[in-house]
């Protein structure tokens, strides 16, 4: 099979292009005709392909001309394999002579001529994304959120006081905690300042914390106060309901007792007189079962990657599939020749280069997020820099490297595009009401004009609504009329067909409004009352939702506009409301894990090479980093191994930490036979080393080695 390729070069895709191409006027048959002409009489006999005509039956179609490459279909010469074939149909009597004249020839050469002017193989990979059709994917059956159904949900957040609801004391307190942290001079703080990025996971324990006070012990808001972090029988009380009831590891309990500590310092350091605070007692508590859960963390993360290797390990080889199935979903029509919107499109985009960047340059997910132009990467003439201070990244260490010498180029191609091209179209979205109603695609609306005229139809439907169920609740059930009231209410049920003259909806007769009535009445003790008070919430909903759009374009305007210089933004759930803020770290971690999911179940169906027999994919960000830290042990350069850490922030210790717990079958191959004795001496046992070490060094690494000998030994 050949491999899943970086620019669409199979035939499925170019078929598909063929198929819903605008520029070509072609027969009614030519559709048909060039199937039938493929399935019966060319693909079974192309070269180095061994299809059967079963195979090539209904859906699978389309499958087997995803294994096909361009090339190699050309190459076959297909109008000699459809004419010889057909002759030899002919001869047998199962078709007419004229048939592949006038039936089959004419759709290939009209499919030929085709891919000769398109230059479907030109070089991709130095250039920015052109495709035209995205591939069609099942959207209710390959999704994450439906593949988790009936799993349970450990990180619950619902707990967690929102900002807006903390007490004015509980604010006042944070302030000060802030000022004490943060503060380049603090008298009586014995530590260093703390980053921004630190105090922020703060404030959320501290929402977390008085959260779970407030809905499972009934505190009220008058009783909260942060140093309830200090009563250490509530906290151990938290602690142990957080890792045994909602399943979290002893890592999520560390960031409580560290918040729980500066809390501490922050109260106590003017009565502290020894280093380190420890004259105060309840500082060395605190700082004890620290420790006890930093222990057990390290015991839980060996197993729990563990766990997780058989549900998110993959191939870096799998990796780029991925990489490159995510690149075509960012096409501007869909399987179907549909065009997409503009926020479907860019979210499309923002899954792939996600995905892409953690592919190739494993960096932790909330250096992706902070990526901003002109303070921690840089468009210079060589390329993208990324420069990040020690406040930018978990091991404060400064970190200078060169994006575009790690990223593949048609890679940073599309970051470019995506900078150059889709940034000032978000921009230009936020900016007046008809832009964004354009951008987001609303079918029954597209300008502000349409938008007012909308709303007034819902209003007036909702008085003639109100109207109906008035009369309705003044007379018995005995004497009511059901399919005189579905007359009255279809204009209502028909308002959403009135404006689409692109795609109409079917219409809403008498007839099936009056079923539904009665349908909806079957159930329990439904009435036509309920029913009606029904469609009148659900008119009520959508005026909501109308209006919503009149005040959410200016939030989203105002959020991008602070955070214009992200690389990356939030682009919000269907109401918008983060459009144009950072992501934060759930985000990444929902859309990547997502983006995985559904790009390897689609590639799994597609029967792609890489992923026969697998199980859909749950890689989170993170977990790219492990992967990319196998796939350098394994197949990489020693010598540029500490240049690979280096970007990545972390140690080469930490790095083999890693790898001997993802494979730790690796740290026991060389003791095979352990027991033999090695009699071979000198010149003898050196050549038989290098004889079998050389099968296991790649191209690369034997040139390497060739050049040491000739330089050692001067040939």
């Amino acid at each position: 099979m050949a491999d899943f390729p970086t620019n669409p070069q199979n035939l499925s895709y170019v078929f598909t292009c063929f198929q819903h191409s605008e520029e070509l006027v072609l027969p009614s048959k030519t559709i048909p005709n060039l199937k039938t002409a493929l399935r019966q009489y060319i693909l079974p006999h192309l070269p180095f392909y061994s299809f059967t005509k079963t195979e090539l039956k209904g859906k699978n179609f389309l499958n087997c001309l995803e294994e096909i490459s361009i090339d190699d279909f050309l190459a076959s010469n297909p109008m000699t394999i459809l004419k010889t074939k057909c002759a030899e149909a002919v001869t047998n009597g199962t078709i007419g002579k004229d048939v592949c004249r006038t039936t089959y020839v004419p759709p290939l050469n009209h499919f030929l001529r085709f891919l000769e002017e398109e230059k479907w193989n030109k070089e991709e990979e130095t250039t920015a994304f052109e495709g035209k059709y995205a591939p069609k994917r099942e959207y209710n059956k390959d999704s994450l959120h439906h593949a988790n159904r009936g799993r349970r949900v450990y990180h619950d957040k619902k707990y967690a006081l929102n900002q807006k609801d903390l007490p004015n004391k509980i604010k006042t307190q944070i302030q000060d905690l802030k000022t004490f942290c943060t503060g380049q001079y603090v008298p009586h703080r014995q530590d260093k300042k703390m980053r921004q990025v630190t105090f922020k996971n703060h404030v959320w324990h501290i929402q977390s914390y008085l959260g779970w006070l407030v809905k499972y012990r009934d505190y009220s808001p008058e009783e909260l106060d942060i140093n309830l972090f200090l009563d250490l029988n509530l906290l151990n009380e938290f602690i142990g309901w957080g890792i045994n009831d909602k399943g979290n590891t002893s890592a999520w309990a560390n960031g409580f007792c560290e918040c729980a500590l500066n809390i501490a310092k922050w109260k106590y350091a003017p009565d502290s007189k020894q280093p380190m605070y420890r004259d105060i007692p309840i500082i060395g508590e605190l700082r004890m079962i620290n420790n006890t859960l930093r222990h057990q963390y390290e015991e839980e993360k060996k197993a729990n990657l563990k766990q997780k290797k058989e549900e998110k390990e993959m191939t870096f080889e799998q990796c780029q599939a991925l990489v490159k199935y995510l690149r075509q979903c960012c096409a501007e029509r869909n399987s179907y020749g549909s065009k997409r919107t503009d926020i479907t499109i860019v979210r499309s985009y923002l899954r792939y280069l996600l995905v892409a960047i953690f592919t190739y340059c494993p960096i932790r997910q909330r250096e992706v997020r902070e990526l901003e132009l002109g303070r921690t990467i840089y468009r210079m003439e060589q390329g993208y820099r990324i420069i990040l201070e020690p406040d930018d990244n978990k091991t404060k260490d400064k970190r200078d490297f060169m994006l575009s010498k790690i990223l593949p180029p048609y890679v940073l191609a599309d970051l470019t595009n995506w900078l150059d091209v889709w940034h000032p179209k978000i921009v230009e979205a936020t900016e007046s009401l008809d832009n964004w109603l354009a951008f987001i695609g609303r079918r029954d609306y597209t300008t502000e004009v349409d938008l007012k005229e909308y709303l007034a139809q819902l209003q007036e439907n909702k008085s003639v609504m109100e109207g109906v169920l008035a009369k309705v609740s003044s007379q018995t059930q005995s004497v009511l009329n059901v399919e005189q009231i579905a007359s009255e209410i279809v204009d209502y049920i028909s308002l959403k067909n009135k404006s689409k003259t692109k795609r109409p909806r079917k219409a809403i007769t008498v007839e099936k409004v009056t079923s539904e009535i009665l349908a909806y009445t079957a159930k329990g003790n439904k009435s036509i009352v309920d029913y009606l008070g029904k469609k009148i919430n659900e008119i009520d909903n959508t005026i909501n939702s109308v209006t919503l759009n009149l005040t959410t374009y200016k939030k989203a305007h105002e959020q991008l506009q602070s955070n214009s210089k992200l690389v990356f933004i939030s682009f919000g759930n269907n109401t918008y409301n983060t459009f144009g803020c950072q992501l934060e770290a759930e985000d990444v971690f929902s859309i990547v894990s997502r983006a995985v999911y559904t790009a390897s179940v689609a590639l799994i169906e597609t029967n792609h090479p890489l992923f026969k027999g697998t199980d859909p994919r749950r890689t989170n960000p993170h977990f790219f980093r492990n992967i990319g830290i196998t796939h350098e042990r394994r197949h990489g350069d020693p010598a540029k191994r500490k240049a690979f850490h280096k970007v990545i922030g972390n140690s080469e210790e930490v790095g083999d930490k890693v790898y001997n717990i993802m494979e730790p079958g690796e740290k026991t191959v060389d003791a095979k036979y352990w027991w033999k004795t090695d009699n071979s001496m000198g010149k003898q046992r050196a050549f038989i080393k290098i004889k079998t070490l050389l099968p296991k060094l790649s191209h690369d690494e034997i040139l390497q080695l060739k050049r040491i000998i000739e330089e050692k030994f001067s040939l």
